[in-house]
């Protein structure tokens, strides 16, 4: 399991025997394009977990999810805004201009900023077409998106650290058995179990904290894991 990037999630592993299923934490994006244009925007840090002082770069990825192009609109980025939008009483944002989004296009826009202050209060908030020049019909729920950010904290060690970060050292985990772990930036934690045939087993990440990610992979020994991902 490895975690990309900090906080906590709960791991668990389920006899099923009806089907192999492996669920990471995903974001739900829709699997046929809404009516209309449906603007919206994903929020990147890097690094994701700053240290105070230290510069990050934002990336804002905007995207129309819908089936009809969009003509041109304003994105209104936010950082720490008192109060956050949309409370008209928001601070000025940080505004981009796009000259407009094909249906399923999408458009990189970068920021750098600096934190100065060493705390998880830390909010970002992108804001697109908050000027209505696109009609998106009922489509408009997605447009204020945020993304929190953790600056100047150190992951803590869970009660499996450091003794499960290589396949070598993976513990035994009891069928039905819930886990909790803090995940880091590029941690990997393992656990093993005994598989029976005809049965079937469900690994799945619960009960995600903010800025969990955890990918899930399953391997049938640690030689497999030398060739990668399965």
């Amino acid at each position: 399991m490895k975690g990309s990037p900090a906080r906590t999630a709960i791991i668990s592993l389920i006899v099923l025997g009806a089907f192999l299923a492996l669920r990471p934490a995903v974001h739900a994006v829709p699997t046929e394009p809404s009516a209309g244009p449906d603007l919206t925007a994903e929020i990147l840090i890097d690094p994701p977990l700053p240290d105070e002082g230290e510069q990050v770069t934002i990336t804002v990825l905007v995207k129309n999810l819908g089936d009809v192009s969009a003509g041109g609109f304003s994105v209104y980025l936010y950082v720490d805004p008192d109060p956050p939008p949309p409370d008209p009483g928001a601070p000025s944002p940080y505004p981009w201009g796009l000259p407009g989004l094909i249906p399923g296009g999408t458009s990189n826009l970068q920021r750098y900023h600096t934190f100065t202050s060493q705390n998880c209060n830390h909010t970002i908030y992108v804001w697109v077409d908050p000027l209505n020049q696109v009609n998106e019909g009922s489509n408009e729920d997605n447009n204020l998106v945020s993304q929190t950010v953790c600056v100047g904290v150190q992951c803590t060690d869970d009660d499996y650290e450091p003794d499960d970060d290589t396949c070598a050292d993976a513990g035994w985990i009891t069928i039905g058995a819930i886990q909790s772990h803090t995940l880091c930036t590029d941690d990997y934690d393992w656990v093993k179990f005994t598989a029976i045939g005809g049965v079937t087993y469900t690994l799945a990440a619960t009960n995600l904290e903010s800025h969990a990610d955890p990918r899930l992979w399953l391997y049938e020994n640690c030689n497999l894991y030398q060739a990668g991902p399965a």
